[in-house]
């Protein structure tokens, strides 16, 4: 009899020990066929809706503040700082919004979990490669192609410009503000020469537009034309990208994302062109004569 307990102590008590070792080992009871050890890289592919080239799509880690833009196959990789560094001991434990954004299409996000300072692999939209499910697709709301008439002049011109923006909603309308800038500045654009990014900003004072004006698009086309002033060896040459100054006011943003940009990017000035945008057209080119 006391043979027949003692079996029965060391059968209870090593499948106790069993239990507890297995619980110390896979606490959240995935199989290694579920899930991977976790890293701090993570990688992805965003495509566009329309087929356009997806480089330079704004990705957005919440909680970090860790941003990048993705290359011109739409590819990018997220790396999280050393869990030491993170601020918490042992480091950052949480499930987290990654976004990806350019202004005229919309905003799209995936969820990841992070415990102990890494991605967990298997969990969220995260497979147990690292690789985010997808690939992520961005659907364009709003077309924004720009004319520049003339497309070249000699450094020695003077004369008018004119520059013509065409709008055009994909599916439900969409509201675009023209910021006023002062009393008689109705309309601009900035003027970036493509082999140095060097930015030029130019205003037009032309009559018939209401200013600060929100302005309702839908489906059909609507342009706007605005008439610039050059001056003779007034801007370098080589060639240019014309990009319209507007903002599109269609679906709410985090606003850590909007700031992660930089200080007052909504405003006429260089920060406005960390906004990224999908646009067609607009190239410039002035020549030495």
């Amino acid at each position: 009899m006391k043979t027949g307990r003692c079996i029965e102590k060391v059968l209870f008590g090593g499948l106790c020990l069993s239990i507890l070792w297995g619980c110390t080992e896979n606490p959240f009871t995935f199989s290694e066929e579920d899930i991977s050890y976790g890293s701090r890289q993570i990688r992805g592919k965003v495509i566009l809706s329309d087929g356009s080239s997806p480089e330079g799509v704004y990705v957005w880690l919440e909680g970090f503040n860790i941003d990048m833009r993705t290359d011109e196959a739409g590819q990018f990789q997220v790396t999280l700082p050393p869990p030491a560094s993170q601020g918490t001991p042992g480091g950052v434990s949480g499930v987290f919004d990654l976004y990806f954004y350019l202004a005229n299409y919309h905003l799209t996000s995936s969820r990841v979990i992070v415990r102990n300072g890494t991605f967990s692999y298997g969990q969220g939209d995260i497979d147990k490669n690292g690789e985010l499910m997808g690939p992520i697709i961005l659907t364009k709301f709003l077309h924004i192609s720009t004319q520049v008439t003339p497309a070249f002049i000699d450094t020695d011109f003077d004369g008018s410009v004119y520059v013509k923006i065409t709008l055009q909603a994909t599916t439900d309308t969409v509201t675009v503000v023209f910021p006023r800038l002062a009393q008689d500045l109705v309309g601009s654009v900035f003027l970036r020469k493509l082999d140095s990014d060097e930015v030029f900003i130019l205003t037009t004072n032309s009559v018939g537009y209401i200013t600060n004006s929100a302005e309702l698009i839908g489906r059909s086309p609507y342009n706007r034309t605005m008439v610039f002033a050059f001056r003779s060896g007034a801007y370098p040459p080589g060639d240019y990208e014309v990009i319209p100054y507007l903002l599109v006011k269609h679906e709410v943003i985090p606003q850590g994302l909007i700031e992660s940009f930089g200080e007052n990017v909504e405003e006429l000035g260089p920060n406005y062109l960390k906004i990224p945008f999908q646009r067609q057209g607009g190239r410039f080119e002035i020549r030495n004569y």
